[in-house]
């Protein structure tokens, strides 16, 4: 089999530990700094600096055609990439409006982020990568980097190597999108004397510099596949340095997490109100659109071609024993969805293909989107229940807080079930176990019932202390009468000498009743202790 056209989203996902998180604030705080080309909020509001260098936000309504088509007004002072970028992001929207109805789309809140092309460098190719950003307001974090293979004539092997296992690929340099370098720049010079008071103009001096060194390094490079022009800042090796995807990767996520706490105003001021876990998970969405003896259904493919999707999804090149029947989640012929761990490959029929044929799009994504948007839902899932699993296993979360995210996750998982309006997409959900969504709901539950042990242990504990409490209270309380109607006519009826002052009797009676009582608790409490012990 050879491979003609594909494209592959490398993604990650990581989360903030908060569940709260202003997605109108980072995507001023991005735009303002020059971090991001545009972004748009999943209410409508685009965010973009122009060629003034002037923030705008403007809410674009996308509206629908009679045909099933949608149009939007693009705003003249944007940029050609920006129009771009508004194209793609509405195209998305467009699918996701589409597939999924309006109450399950109300709980899901989130922007998406454009930023200008990498691009992973060696002596051999230059690969270029398009990251895009997805925040969600509950603070998951998506970060998605495509690569176009059009118009390629690839080996099953090579596109193993060179497609899939991209990531695990070494560089000798890396361009970066200036935004990217920018910020993680000013995230290395945060703090120090620029948390002080009265260090905003020395803060804006700073910031200056740095910009200025920034543009020296910058070089403005025409992208050849989608013809615009980007700025771009290139790391080369140092020593023995070698360079990966995760570096970019890394980046990445230094700028979102610098975009989401910085003060416009104070760039340099540390502040860490909302840090991103350091757990992270990269999962490849690959898409075969063209391969040769393509089958006009999925219901036509050959045994070959089953076991080549299999070693596809093992992300090896070695053949796979199908020990396992490869399972297709999509219940239609037109196209097919293989799941597991470490993949998502969405493979083409030509029927598919031939039904898109009469719509125009250079980016494919009359093909791609859709499903695009399929995917960043089941990793949407598997972040939301690893972030509560996470939760779950801090010892400062309480029950009620697991509780009630796992309801909240519950009601994402029931509406994404019978969010499609004509069930189409209702198998893809099943999929979700092979990701390893039911093993984390388990350990959760574990979790939350040794919380609640352990609750119940403190509150016994709590109790117990309470009742000691009580009893020493009642004890000190009943001393006198004690001493006054039991020990001391006892010690008047004895042989043993008595004082003849009454005040030094009842002071010696009670110091008697006090060291019996104590001795009495202190034995209790020893037989109590070692019992529980």
């Amino acid at each position: 089999m050879k491979i003609n056209d594909y494209d592959v989203w490398y993604s990650y996902l990581k989360y903030f530990l908060d569940f709260n998180i202003d997605l109108h604030q980072i995507a001023t705080n991005m735009t303002e700094l020059d971090l991001a080309e545009l972004i748009i909020h999943s209410d409508g509001t685009v965010y973009w600096k122009d060629d003034e260098e002037q923030v705008n936000t403007k809410q674009i309504p996308l509206t629908y055609t009679s045909n099933g088509g949608f149009s939007y007004s693009a705003p003249s002072d944007m940029k050609p990439i920006q129009s771009e970028f508004l194209f793609q992001a509405y195209q998305m929207r467009h699918y996701e409006k589409n597939l999924f109805h309006s109450d399950f789309e109300s709980r899901l809140q989130f922007i998406r982020i454009f930023l200008g092309v990498c691009y992973l460098q060696d002596k051999e190719e230059t690969v270029a990568l398009y990251p895009q950003i997805k925040i969600y307001s509950n603070g998951i974090v998506l970060l998605l980097f495509r690569k176009i293979g059009k118009d390629c004539d690839l080996t099953v092997n090579d596109f193993v190597q060179e497609g899939v296992n991209l990531p695990a690929k070494t560089s000798n340099s890396i361009w970066v999108y200036i935004g990217i370098a920018l910020a993680n720049q000013l995230a290395y010079e945060q703090g120090g004397i620029y948390n002080f008071p009265l260090t905003k103009s020395l803060q804006k001096k700073r910031f200056k510099v740095i910009m200025e060194a920034l543009s020296k390094e910058t070089s403005n490079t025409r992208d050849n596949k989608k013809g615009f022009y980007f700025d771009i800042v290139q790391y080369g090796k140092e020593d023995n340095e070698i360079f990966t995807l995760d570096h970019l990767k890394d980046m990445i996520f230094v700028m979102i997490e610098y975009g989401t706490n910085v003060h416009i105003k104070k760039p340099l001021k540390r502040k860490s109100k909302h840090i991103l876990h350091d757990y992270w998970k990269g999962i490849p969405f690959i898409y075969l659109l063209e391969f040769s003896n393509q089958p006009p259904t999925t219901e036509d493919y050959t045994e070959e071609q089953k076991s080549i999707f299999q070693s596809i999804s093992a992300r090896t090149e070695r053949k796979v024993q199908m020990g396992q029947p490869l399972i297709d989640y999509r219940p239609f012929n037109d196209y097919s969805v293989f799941v597991n761990e470490a993949t998502l490959l969405w493979v083409f029929s030509k029927k598919e293909i031939d039904s898109k044929k009469g719509v125009e799009d250079p980016n494919r994504g009359h093909l791609i989107y859709d499903k695009q948007i399929q995917s960043e839902m089941l990793l949407y899932i598997l972040a939301l229940h690893h972030k509560i699993y996470t939760i779950s296993s801090l010892e400062s979360a309480s029950t009620e807080e697991i509780i009630k995210q796992k309801i909240f996750a519950n009601g994402i998982y029931r509406d994404f079930e019978t969010a499609s309006h004509f069930g189409e997409i209702n198998d893809l959900l099943k999929s979700a176990s092979k990701m390893g969504v039911n093993k984390l709901k388990k350990d959760t539950d574990l979790n939350l019932d040794l919380k609640k042990e352990l609750k119940t242990e403190i509150n016994a504990k709590k109790n117990n202390y309470f009742s000691w409490l009580l009893s020493i209270l009642f004890g000190i309380v009943g001393i006198p009468t004690f001493t006054t109607d039991f020990l001391i006519p006892l010690w008047q009826i004895s042989s043993i000498p008595i004082p003849k002052s009454d005040s030094l009797q009842k002071v010696f009676s009670y110091l008697i009743s006090l060291i019996v009582f104590s001795g009495v608790l202190w034995v209790v409490y020893r037989k109590t202790y070692r019992q529980r012990k």
